[in-house]
C-alpha cells in the first residue's frame, strides 16, 4: 500500500505487457509469451506467478517473437495467459501525481482514484483492507516521493497509471535537449533571459522588457496545454452527505 517513487518499486514512464503463450514450471530460464514487442535484453522483468507473487528478474535475451531467456529462473509454476511486465529503467522522482487510474487487467476496466489530504489518509482505520485502491495519498520526499493507496491490490497483474509531475531535466552537456515541444523554446528563452538579467545586474530597462516577454511567452506557451473540450463541473457523489 506505499510506493517508493524514484527508487526500488516498479514505476516507469514506459513498459511493455505481453501473456504467457506456453505454461512454465519452476527452474525454467525460457519462457513462451504471446508477443516480445518492446522488449530488449537487460530489461526488467515481471512474471506473474500462480501462486499470486510477482517473480523479477531481467531479460537476458530476446531470443524470436514469442520467446524470451531470463537471468533468474523461475521459483515455481506459471499457467498460460498470466500477466508479463518488462521495462528498460524506472522513472524519475515525481514532485507531484495529478491523476491516478487503477487498471484491471482480468477485466481491462479503468477506475479512477480519489486523491485524500494527509491527516485523511492518517485517519483511515485498517490500511491493511485486501480490495481495490479506491483513494491516494502523495507525499513528495526530498529523494524518493511516497505514494500511498488505500485499499491494497488482490491481483498483481493489476497497475497504477498516474500523471505526475517531474523535475526539470539538468542541461549539463552539449548533446543535452529540453524535454519540451518547440512551442515552449521561446518562453524557456525569455525566461532564462531574465534570470540572468537579474543576476548579472543588466540596467533596469533591459530586466524589465526581459521580464515582460517572459511572462507573454509563457503565457503563450501555456495555452498550447489546454484541452479544447467541455468543462462540466459538479460535486462528487461521494463527498455529498444524506
Amino acid at each position: 500500500r506505499e510506493y517508493l517513487l524514484g527508487a526500488t518499486d516498479h514505476f516507469t514512464e514506459t513498459f511493455a505487457t505481453t501473456d504467457i503463450r506456453v505454461a512454465g514450471s519452476a527452474t525454467d530460464t525460457t519462457i513462451e509469451v504471446d508477443s516480445t514487442t518492446g522488449m530488449t535484453a537487460a530489461d526488467i522483468c515481471l512474471i506473474q506467478l500462480d501462486d499470486g507473487t510477482l517473480h523479477e528478474t531481467t531479460i537476458n535475451t530476446v531470443t524470436d517473437g514469442d520467446t524470451l531467456v531470463i537471468d533468474d529462473a523461475l521459483p515455481s509454476a506459471v499457467a498460460v495467459d498470466k500477466k508479463v511486465f518488462t521495462y528498460t529503467s524506472r522513472a524519475a522522482r515525481p514532485i507531484r501525481v495529478q491523476q491516478a487510474i487503477y487498471h484491471e487487467t482480468s477485466s481491462s476496466n479503468d477506475t479512477k482514484m480519489y486523491q485524500i489530504a494527509r491527516e485523511d489518509f492518517w485517519n483511515l482505520a485498517n490500511k491493511g483492507t485486501d480490495s481495490q485502491p479506491t483513494q491516494w495519498y502523495f507525499d513528495p520526499q526530498l529523494t524518493t516521493s511516497k505514494f500511498r493507496i488505500y485499499g491494497e491490490p488482490n491481483d498483481v497483474g493489476d497497475y497504477i497509471t498516474m500523471v505526475c509531475h517531474f523535475p526539470f531535466d539538468d542541461m549539463d552537456a552539449a548533446a543535452n535537449d529540453f524535454g519540451f515541444p518547440q512551442e515552449w523554446l521561446d518562453a524557456i528563452h525569455w525566461n532564462l533571459a531574465y534570470r540572468v538579467s537579474m543576476q548579472f545586474g543588466s540596467p533596469r530597462d533591459v530586466v524589465a522588457n526581459c521580464a515582460r516577454m517572459a511572462f507573454e511567452t509563457k503565457t503563450r506557451a501555456m495555452g498550447w496545454d489546454e484541452e479544447r473540450a467541455d468543462l462540466e463541473l459538479r460535486p462528487e457523489a461521494q463527498w455529498l452527505q444524506g
